[in-house]
């Protein structure tokens, strides 16, 4: 016992004045806290979130190769023809606004939800590849957005689970990179395997790379502290028969009323963009950099195709400069987070949260 009192730091429960016994985190250094994982299964942790993302990206912009081939077949005109990127994005900003309050709920933590959404993900995949009507494939295509969009909703925060304050910047780069690369990526392979099995073969690349994802994500150990400390919680009451063992997600009424819940998801979101400018700013920029983003997997068909009359598989390599311009900034981008943020943070000066904006600012000119 003196050789483990020397390793840890033993922190003694906290006791409210109903008797009511707080379960926390048994020492600073207690391998239940995601911050204190081995690196190896931090990088468990990046590696399933990064591909899952990548996978749910690449569904997006993978019909836009074949998008002129899909008109052809059902006769639609360009206005039809591209609802099927559209709606995925709809959905995608839809999804969010019922699946990020779930993940907040700590009797289900993060890992529930993106499980269940993938399954229904791919199941909607496989009709997406095999309905033969345009108005069946464009709601198929809502619904894939929609339910693939939890991965990109909580993806940073699974992310920012195991990963340190100092560091975080940087691991949020690396899964912006993978969520700016996958649609980069999905016209080039779309553009290939289209030539020869035609438009239906986007789907089924998508299948190919969700049934990985979804076997990965069952291995992937639940990250959310809230959660691991409610079933803490739970095992130590069962154990013991002592009641009074609560975890404080247990006492804090926001996290148990669906009223409360409601509101943190739908109301106070808004509610901070209308009052802090700062926040409003970021939103506004952000919308309009997708925006902007997307427009162009509409907008290179007409140029590269129509006008330089080039093949699919040459112009989905067109795509891939977004890859290029994402690595070019990553010096620019740690060099500048290093001095704005991380060194201030180290020397015990915590600056203000506007300053993560320098890098957006510098990329505007």
């Amino acid at each position: 016992k003196s050789a483990q009192d020397s390793e840890f730091q033993w922190i003694s429960p906290e006791v409210t004045p109903d008797g009511t016994i707080l379960v926390g985190w048994y020492s600073d250094t207690d391998p239940g806290n995601p911050h204190n994982w081995p690196s190896w299964l931090k990088f468990l942790v990046y590696f399933q979130i990064n591909f899952y993302t990548f996978v749910i990206y690449m569904s997006s912009s993978i019909f836009s190769i074949v998008q002129q081939e899909f008109m052809t077949i059902y006769g639609v005109p360009q206005s039809v023809g591209s609802l099927g990127l559209a709606l995925v994005l709809l959905g995608y900003g839809i999804g969010p606004l019922l699946f990020s309050p779930m993940s907040e709920i700590t009797a289900l933590g993060r890992n529930p939800p993106y499980v269940v959404t993938l399954v229904i993900f791919m199941v909607l995949t496989v009709i997406t590849g095999v309905v033969n009507n345009a108005p069946g494939f464009l709601v198929l295509r809502f619904l894939q957005g929609f339910f693939g969009s939890p991965c990109l909703a909580t993806g940073a925060a699974s992310l920012a689970d195991v990963t340190s304050l100092i560091n975080l910047p940087y691991g949020l780069w690396i899964w912006g990179t993978f969520a700016t690369s996958a649609p980069a990526v999905a016209p080039t392979i779309g553009g290939f395997s289209s030539v020869v099995k035609g438009w239906r073969w986007s789907m089924w690349e998508v299948l190919w790379g969700t049934v990985p994802c979804l076997i990965l994500l069952f291995f992937l150990p639940e990250t959310s502290s809230e959660t691991i400390l409610h079933r803490r919680a739970k095992r130590l009451r069962k154990v013991t028969g002592n009641n009074a063992f609560k975890a404080p997600s247990e006492l804090d009424k926001s996290k148990s009323s669906i009223g409360a819940i409601v509101n943190a998801a739908l109301v106070i979101p808004w509610k901070i963009n209308a009052l802090d400018p700062a926040i409003l700013f970021t939103t506004i920029y952000t919308a309009l950099v997708y925006a902007i983003f997307y427009s162009f997997f509409e907008v290179f068909p007409l140029v590269y195709l129509d006008i330089y009359h080039m093949s699919l598989p040459q112009m989905g390599l067109v795509f891939l400069t977004a890859i290029v311009a994402a690595l070019t900034i990553m010096p620019f981008y740690f060099i500048v987070t290093h001095f704005a943020i991380s060194r201030p943070i180290l020397s015990g000066t915590f600056p203000p949260p506007e300053r993560r904006l320098i890098p957006a600012l510098l990329g505007r000119v």
